[in-house]
């Protein structure tokens, strides 16, 4: 985590246009672990982070923008819609 008006008020000196700064916490998982992606889960009295070792999966995927056809069942709770994008 590094602190954000360190980076927004510095000064690059070289042409590389990089700057170095020291992270303000650090978290160490494990030796020799790869991480994909990490994100900090905020629930209230319970504060974690959910790590994954491997390439994300899509569970789900919908459709954007208006709704352009609804079906309903006869028989029981569901309903499906569609849009343009055909998903």
């Amino acid at each position: 985590i590094w602190d954000f008006e360190t980076i927004d008020t510095a000064n690059v000196i070289d042409e590389t246009g990089l700057l170095e700064i020291e992270p303000i916490n650090e978290l160490q998982v494990d030796k020799n672990v790869k991480l994909f992606s990490m994100i900090k889960m905020n629930e209230v009295g319970n504060n974690f982070w959910l790590a994954q070792t491997q390439d994300p999966e899509c569970l789900f995927s919908f459709h954007s923008g208006a709704i352009e056809a609804l079906a309903v069942s006869p028989v029981t709770y569901l309903m499906a819609t569609t849009g343009l994008d055909c998903k």
